[in-house]
């Protein structure tokens, strides 16, 4: 029941007994008059008389009518707090399904920042990993092609010599190539830059291993992964070749690629 509607019943409630009372009233004084209508009303004693006839009638009609008007009043205030109650509880129910409703959008949206954040980490990680790999191949690619073992006025790089153990041309390059372990280990003065070039050779394939050891994992396309894979592979095998790399150490370097792989 709205508003207006309760205050519409209160009044013809008002209206119903202020007619109940006004008919009360009369009928009390027309049958007295009707019982006494032949009787002087007289002094003083008949009109205490009169009033008390009146007030004896009347005001059981008056507090009957009064206590009709508490108990609707009482009612009316018990059935709109009842309503307001109800109407409370379900505007918290409600609020509680917005909250939990705010609460998982609200989860959503973090969950999905995080796992873009870590995307975007992800992302800069490889590329990192992607650049430094690439630097390091082309810092190995200009050692493998530097002179730096003089022969017959003219100064061979490690893919000469390699060229021509794998061509059978020659058997200086296999004399090369036998010694290179012993060269790395050396305290010879005149063999030091000798030593300095081969040690550099292989920190830079050992760096370049490492690096792909992360980046591997991280590489999506199959196409590309199989492609560092084969460049690492040719490297060690061709550094196992002229014996810079032991078949130990290339075993141990394939297996760590194999395990991230």
């Amino acid at each position: 029941m709205s508003k207006s509607d309760s205050e519409l019943s209160f009044n013809r409630l008002i209206e119903t007994i202020s007619i109940f009372v006004a008919l009360g009233i009369m009928v009390v004084i027309g049958f007295y008059t009707l019982q006494f209508q032949n009787n002087p009303l007289g002094g003083t004693a008949a009109f205490g008389a009169f009033g008390d006839y009146i007030g004896g009638l009347v005001n059981p009609i008056l507090g009957f009518s009064t206590v009709m008007l508490l108990i609707y009043s009482i009612r009316l205030q018990m059935k709109e707090l009842r309503e307001s109650t109800e109407a409370l509880q379900a505007s918290q129910e409600a609020h509680e399904d917005q909250v939990k409703v705010s609460t998982g959008l609200l989860n959503e949206a973090k969950k999905a920042n995080a796992d873009q954040l870590k995307k975007m980490q992800g992302d800069v990680i490889r590329s990192q990993l992607t650049k430094h790999a690439e630097m390091l191949t082309n810092e190995h690619i200009k050692l493998m092609g530097k002179g730096f073992l003089p022969q017959s006025g003219d100064n061979l790089s490690l893919d000469q010599i390699l060229m021509m153990k794998r061509r059978n041309l020659n058997k200086i390059a296999q004399t090369y190539i036998d010694g290179f372990p012993s060269q790395m280990d050396t305290q010879n003065e005149k063999l030091l830059v000798v030593k300095i070039h081969l040690l550099t050779v292989k920190e830079k394939v050992h760096l370049t291993t490492l690096t792909l050891i992360d980046l591997l994992p991280m590489l999506e396309l199959p196409s590309l992964k199989a492609l560092w894979e084969d460049r690492i592979h040719d490297m060690l095998a061709d550094y196992e070749d002229l014996r810079i790399f032991t078949n130990e150490e290339v075993f141990t370097y394939a297996q760590k690629l194999s395990a991230e792989d």
